[in-house]
């Protein structure tokens, strides 16, 4: 690490409580002394290959099979959705977003989220109990 670079450890959590609260727990400190020499040693060497680069090897018939482990998921094309607000309601979004350190864009996702989860817990709790 250069001069003046410091080590953080982070953990975050997600977690629902009995009242299907949705909670983020973070915890953040600075590592110590013998820690951050412990991550200088595991820290790799060589950057990672771009998806460009590994484009143009298989585009030249390179073997670009050594790249992927299998081990990824597939993820769903993203839908891109106009929605129209209040000026006010702006306002509290950026205000939020300010707050949190976030884009606008991951307020709203996340607050969308969130009212997805609460509606779909609302929606399993007045459920009938299934007859066993």
């Amino acid at each position: 690490m250069g001069r003046g670079d410091r080590l953080y450890s982070v953990i975050f959590e997600v977690r629902k409580d009995e009242a299907g609260e949705i909670l983020h727990l973070v915890t953040l400190w600075s590592s110590t002394k013998g820690r951050s020499e412990c991550m200088k040693r595991t820290r790799k060497s060589n950057k990672p290959v771009s998806a460009d680069a590994i484009a143009r090897q298989a585009d030249q018939g390179k073997d670009v099979a050594h790249f992927f482990k299998g081990q990824g998921r597939m993820v769903r094309p993203i839908q891109r959705v106009n929605v129209d607000v209040t000026a006010a309601m702006l306002e509290q979004l950026d205000k939020a977003a300010q707050d949190l350190n976030v884009s606008r864009q991951a307020v709203i996702k996340t607050l969308v989220r969130q009212a997805l989860d609460q509606h779909y817990l609302v929606q399993r709790a007045r459920r009938p109990p299934s007859a066993s």
